[in-house]
């Protein structure tokens, strides 16, 4: 596990935390740390300081030029709900796959990781490397999982459906930007050539919402996504 935080303090307070859990703890002070660190290994999870989120862009442009996809960001939210750069058009705390706030609950937080490694192995147990379902037999395959841990996390499940913007139906084309909106823990896949079903896991009222204006604003010129 890898904590991404500018603060001593924060990183001792997480490891004394998890590292009597048997967790094993690295920490990265800063974005340049942080990105040797990724170069040498990989990490199970990253618990990464919103602050330092904020100083590379945001989530969810650290997470592209880092390489972040495949592993889950647990993000530590210290302050008032803030939005990533005016460009990214998302916020920090919904690209995240969890966060916890301050001050730290030690047993919010081993929940939360409990959780997500589940998630993880649950969905390697489906046969796929990623939460990405081919068609709709993966999909529901894939849905009880998604939905036993949530109903154990008190957590909400929320559908959306995107359709094609074009009359002939090449939905592929103008919903190109989807996958890079999707979260590691969500659940996603095409149940037809030009409709695609999308569960997001914990996203809430206001998930769903800034979901979809990332989505549509993601798509081509003189297109947009069909919603619902």
């Amino acid at each position: 596990m890898l904590v991404a935080a500018r603060r001593e303090v924060l990183a001792a307070s997480l490891r004394a935390v998890l590292e009597p859990r048997g967790y094993l703890c690295a920490h990265a002070h800063d974005l340049g740390a942080l990105e040797r660190a990724l170069a040498v290994r990989t990490p199970d999870l990253i618990i990464l300081e919103e602050d330092l989120a904020e100083s590379g862009g945001g989530l969810g442009a650290l997470g592209r030029s880092l390489g972040l996809a495949e592993i889950p960001v647990l993000l530590y939210a210290s302050g008032a709900w803030k939005p990533l750069a005016a460009d990214a058009g998302t916020h920090d705390r919904d690209a995240a796959w969890d966060v916890i706030e301050e001050p730290i609950r030690s047993a919010a937080l081993l929940e939360k990781l409990d959780r997500i490694f589940e998630l993880r192995e649950l969905w390697g147990s489906t046969g796929g490397d990623t939460e990405h379902a081919s068609g709709l037999d993966d999909i529901m395959r894939g849905l009880p999982i998604l939905d036993s841990i949530a109903s154990r996390s008190r957590a909400e499940i929320s559908c959306v459906v995107l359709g094609p913007t074009k009359p002939d139906g090449h939905g592929d084309e103008a919903l190109s930007a989807v996958p890079r909106q999707i979260r590691g823990s969500d659940l996603y896949g095409w149940t037809g050539p030009s409709e695609l079903v999308v569960f997001l896991y914990g996203a809430g009222i206001d998930g769903i919402g800034e979901f979809v204006s990332r989505v549509a604003g993601g798509s081509r010129p003189g297109e947009r996504a069909a919603l619902s």
